[in-house]
């Protein structure tokens, strides 16, 4: 029975029947649908996280070598980049006043460096140039991307297959056929 207060016609209940509490099988059924929920979530965001994880450690690599040749160049200095694979770093070294001086990134969390070729570390000279390599990279479910540097530009090129990178070294390495 619901009586009112007289003044403010707010009701007022008994607690006959007042239910002022979920039961423990009402609150499991929500926390299963919420649970199925969260991992359908998941499963269908992993892909992306992967992909932004892979252009993260792209852009990250690309703007490495960018800074240590532009580093080498400023200051007339020969610097390197060497790759540590157990800990997915990149260390840049550069030298100033006769000491050596190291500067650690890591990659990205969710992506990690497989392999370098044709060395872990890469020397730049004091012009900027190094050589030509390339970096394997792989995101969570397997999807790898091979990012090739040009030794004397830096210029950067994305692969999807390592058959493409492999062509694409021979192909610039190729003495010229047409007669220029």
């Amino acid at each position: 029975m619901i009586w009112f207060h007289s003044k403010t016609k707010i009701p007022i209940c008994d607690g006959i029947n007042n239910r002022s509490a979920f039961s423990l099988v009402e609150l499991l059924v929500v926390l299963t649908i919420a649970s199925l929920v969260a991992a359908v979530v998941t499963v269908n965001w992993s892909p992306a996280l992967d992909k932004s994880s892979m252009t993260d450690a792209v852009e990250r690599l690309i703007e490495l070598d960018r800074q240590t040749r532009r580093h080498a160049i400023t200051h007339n200095r020969r610097c390197s980049l060497e790759f540590d694979l157990r800990k997915n770093q990149v260390v840049v070294s550069r030298w100033e006043g006769g000491q050596e001086f190291f500067k650690a990134a890591n990659v990205s969390s969710r992506c990690s460096v497989k392999s370098i070729e044709p060395d872990d570390r890469i020397s730049i000279s004091r012009f900027g140039s190094g050589p030509t390599y390339h970096v394997e990279l792989e995101a969570g479910h397997g999807k790898k991307t091979w990012l090739l540097f040009a030794g004397g530009t830096g210029q950067h090129f994305l692969f999807d297959r390592e058959k493409d990178v492999q062509q694409f070294i021979q192909d610039i390495g190729a003495p010229r056929t047409d007669n220029r």
